[in-house]
């Protein structure tokens, strides 16, 4: 309830996407797998992201996997949601990039001022028609089970986003413009 109506339409998207069974399928998988029992065989050193009003990863859910954990740190995005990678992906990011670096205390909390993703600098409504255009292009693949124009038009729409957020509008692979 507390995403934005940008984030509710884009998961919205992904689940016809998916289709409801796809969800029968994996979602009692995924609800068995039992992370508390597996976090302590990790060697890895994990970074535990949630937002603040996240019901579908508590707190206290994070605490346990910390416990059990060999090593791992815990923080939350305050004013979050579930969506984190996509509202507040700066914030995210920043604190992958501290893990990685092994600059970061093993928890806290990150305003969500800070980690918020900005309004994209050239957007307008063209880029809104395209990056829909993509998206229906990508839900009639997956309708006709065509994987390659599945990719094509995640590629498309990635470029869409890419030029809206970007001041040179240069490919993000090869320098140059799409």
């Amino acid at each position: 309830m507390r995403e934005t109506l940008h984030l509710a339409m884009t998961a919205l998207s992904a689940y016809v996407l998916c289709g409801v069974v796809y969800f029968v399928q994996v979602l009692p998988r995924m609800l068995r797998y039992r992370l508390v029992e597996r976090m302590p065989h990790v060697d890895a050193s994990l970074l535990l992201i949630r937002g603040e009003f996240d019901a579908t990863s508590p707190r206290r859910f994070h605490s346990r996997l910390v416990a059990v954990a060999r090593h791992a740190r815990r923080w939350e995005i305050r004013g979050a949601s579930h969506s984190i990678i996509n509202a507040h992906a700066v914030g995210a990011a920043d604190l992958i990039v501290r893990h990685a670096d092994d600059a970061l205390g093993q928890r806290g909390r990150v305003p969500a001022e800070q980690a918020a993703v900005p309004p994209p600098p050239h957007a307008g409504i063209g880029v809104v028609v395209s990056a829909l255009r993509e998206r229906f292009s990508e839900w009639f693949s997956a309708l006709r089970g065509d994987e390659a124009g599945v990719e094509r038009a995640k590629e498309r729409h990635a470029r869409i986003l890419w030029r809206a957020y970007s001041r040179s509008g240069s490919d993000p692979r090869r320098g140059q413009k799409p």
